[in-house]
């Protein structure tokens, strides 16, 4: 299979191993370490592509198949941390 995300030939995460799992990012780190309690973080549902994170929020609009059209709001859900 073809993939148009460049990694390294023997990395962990290529196409045919796609890791989902919860991730946030370096601003959602720095609420935290700042304690910036009036600015709500959030984990969100990713995959992993070689180091590098999909963020299924980005794409949900794509997911519109009879199983997962009724059920997209999973991924626009805050997560708190």
């Amino acid at each position: 299979m073809k993939c148009f995300v460049r990694y390294e030939k023997y990395c962990d995460f290529p196409i045919e191993n796609l890791p989902y799992g919860v991730f946030s990012t370096k601003d959602d780190r720095l609420k935290i370490l700042l304690k910036l309690n009036n600015q709500q973080t959030t984990h969100r549902i990713g995959v992993a592509i070689g180091d590098q994170i999909l963020d299924l929020k980005q794409i949900a609009h794509l997911f519109n198949g009879p199983e997962l059209k009724n059920n997209q709001h999973v991924f626009r859900e805050v997560n708190p941390s």
